[in-house]
C-alpha cells in the first residue's frame, strides 16, 4: 500500500479552522482508544450500530452500490478494517495525518480490499 500525498490546497481552506485541527490530530496517538478520544471500548457497538445502518441502506431500491466506498478521515482504518471492507469491493481512504495512514498500512495489511491511501484533509481532496 503506497500513501499518495496530495499537496494541492483549494482556495479558502487555509483557515485557522483547519489548522487547528490538523494541529490536535497531529498529536493523537495512532491508536483505536486515539481515534475514539480515549473511549475505545465503545468501538465494537460503534461499529455493530454502524453495520446495522448499512446493511438497511444497501438494500434501498436504486441505493448505493459496493463497488467503491471511500473512508473520510480514515484514520487508522478502523472503520475500513472492521466494517467497510465486509460490504464493498474495494475502500480507499482519506486522512490527513500520514501518521495514520502509515498505522493504517501496519493495521490493514493483508486485507486485499484496500484501494488507495490518500493524505489530504477533506477541504483539499
Amino acid at each position: 500500500m503506497e500513501i499518495i500525498e496530495v499537496a494541492t490546497k483549494q482556495e479558502g481552506t487555509d483557515t485557522e479552522y483547519y489548522s487547528k485541527a490538523a494541529d490536535y490530530w497531529e498529536n493523537v496517538t495512532p491508536t483505536i482508544n486515539g481515534m475514539l478520544g480515549g473511549f475505545a471500548k465503545i468501538s465494537h457497538t460503534d461499529i455493530d450500530g454502524s453495520n446495522k445502518f448499512l446493511k438497511v441502506l444497501l438494500k434501498v431500491e436504486n441505493g448505493p452500490g459496493t463497488v467503491r466506498a471511500l473512508d473520510c478521515g480514515a484514520g487508522i482504518g478502523r472503520i475500513t478494517k472492521h466494517l467497510l471492507t465486509k460490504h464493498f469491493d474495494t475502500v480507499d481512504l482519506v486522512e490527513q495525518d500520514k501518521h495514520f495512514l502509515e498505522k493504517a498500512k501496519e493495521y490493514l495489511t493483508g486485507n486485499t480490499k484496500i484501494g488507495q491511501l490518500y493524505c489530504a484533509g477533506l477541504q483539499n481532496f
